[in-house]
């Protein structure tokens, strides 16, 4: 079984990234690999965004994890504002919102798994085929939020992203981008950032 997956993967991979149904397909593949593999617990940012594009809600642990960090920037950014200064975010939190918005882990989880496994791992590794393919993951979790309800979380419980098309705006090479944006529970301004690919 696991072969015949990985076959299955090979013929997607010889083919350009042209389509939400192709990136779908992809990471569900892996995710049976990863199942059938029993490592899913030591690529959990790949385990994550690959359930993602299969859940039209995110809610568990993964989930509530990148909303704490987007409700953290919401409280240091509040209470900066009252106190009329420039919000000022420690270098972890501000690695980890990086790391988060621009899909770092993923891309490179997607990458070290591809190649563990003997599958071609340019589309992780190579930035024309990674910005294909995150054109086409983003259209597919868009308007899939992530969501944490639990309590202690006063100004952000759920964070949604859209995909972006800005080639005919910026003619330069980051013209695609992911904004990803939440409501400030305590305000109702809704609130956003972007990363360019």
């Amino acid at each position: 079984m696991k072969e015949d997956i990985r076959s299955k993967l090979r013929r997607e991979f010889s083919e350009p990234i042209t389509s939400e149904r192709q990136v779908v397909y992809i990471l569900v593949e892996i995710r049976k690999l990863l199942e059938l593999n029993d490592d899913a617990e030591y690529f959990p940012a790949l385990t994550f965004y690959c359930d993602w594009a299969a859940h039209a809600v995110m809610d568990k642990e993964g989930a509530k994890r990148i909303v704490r960090r987007f409700n953290e920037w919401q409280r240091i950014s509040d209470e900066a504002r009252l106190s009329g200064i420039e919000p000022i975010l420690d270098q972890h939190l501000k690695a980890e919102l990086d790391e988060t918005t621009e899909l770092r882990r993923f891309r490179e989880q997607l990458d070290t798994y591809l190649t563990r496994n003997q599958l071609d791992s340019s589309v992780a590794a190579e930035r024309l085929k990674w910005r294909a393919f995150v054109e086409f993951y983003a259209q597919v979790i868009e308007a899939c939020p992530l969501k944490c309800s639990e309590p202690g979380l006063p100004y952000v419980d759920e964070v949604i992203i859209k995909f972006l098309d800005l080639r005919g705006i910026n003619p330069d090479d980051f013209s695609v981008a992911i904004q990803w944006s939440w409501i400030n529970k305590r305000t109702g301004h809704e609130s956003r950032t972007h990363a360019f690919f």
